[in-house]
C-alpha cells in the first residue's frame, strides 16, 4: 500500500462529475469518475469520489512499479560501467562481492516492480465490480428507505 494525501476533491452535483488529485513521493495523479445515467437517483459526492480515488490510487501504483524498474535499469548500467572501467585499470578491481550485491539490490527493485504491476492488474480488474457492488448496496439501501 502506497502511502498518499488527497490535495483536492470536487463533486458537482449538477453533472455527477467527481475528480480527485492524490499527491505521494510517487508524484501527482489526479482522476475523474462520472455517474452513470442509469445511477443517477443514487449519485453522491462520498461514491464518485471514492470512484474517482480508486483510479488515481491505480495511477499511483503504476508510477511506483515504473519507479522501481528504472532504478533497477539504473544500478545494471552502472555495473556495467564498473565492470568495464575496473577491467580497464589495473590497480583497482571491482570485486565480486560489490558487482554481487548491486545486481542483487537491482533484482529485488525488479521483482517490487512486477509485484506492484500486478497488484494494478488486480484493481483493474476488480473495480468494474467494486463499482457494481456498491451501487447495488446504494440502491437497496435507498429502495429501503424510500419504502418506510
Amino acid at each position: 500500500m502506497a502511502k498518499y494525501s488527497i490535495i483536492k476533491a470536487e463533486y458537482d452535483n449538477e453533472t455527477g462529475i467527481s475528480n480527485i488529485t492524490i499527491s505521494s513521493k510517487w508524484g501527482t495523479f489526479s482522476a475523474t469518475a462520472k455517474v452513470n445515467e442509469v445511477d443517477w437517483d443514487i449519485r453522491s459526492e462520498f461514491t464518485g469520489l471514492e470512484f474517482a480515488e480508486f483510479k488515481a490510487y491505480i495511477k499511483l501504483l503504476k508510477a511506483k512499479a515504473r519507479a522501481y524498474k528504472e532504478r533497477a535499469n539504473g544500478i545494471y548500467e552502472a555495473v556495467a560501467v564498473l565492470d568495464t572501467k575496473y577491467k580497464q585499470m589495473e590497480s583497482f578491481s571491482f570485486t565480486f562481492m560489490q558487482k554481487d550485491s548491486l545486481l542483487m539490490v537491482a533484482k529485488n527493485l525488479e521483482k517490487k516492480s512486477k509485484e506492484t504491476y500486478d497488484a494494478v492488474e488486480v484493481l483493474r480488474t476488480f473495480y468494474p465490480d467494486y463499482c457494481k457492488e456498491m451501487l447495488e448496496t446504494k440502491r437497496a439501501i435507498a429502495e429501503k428507505y424510500h419504502k418506510d
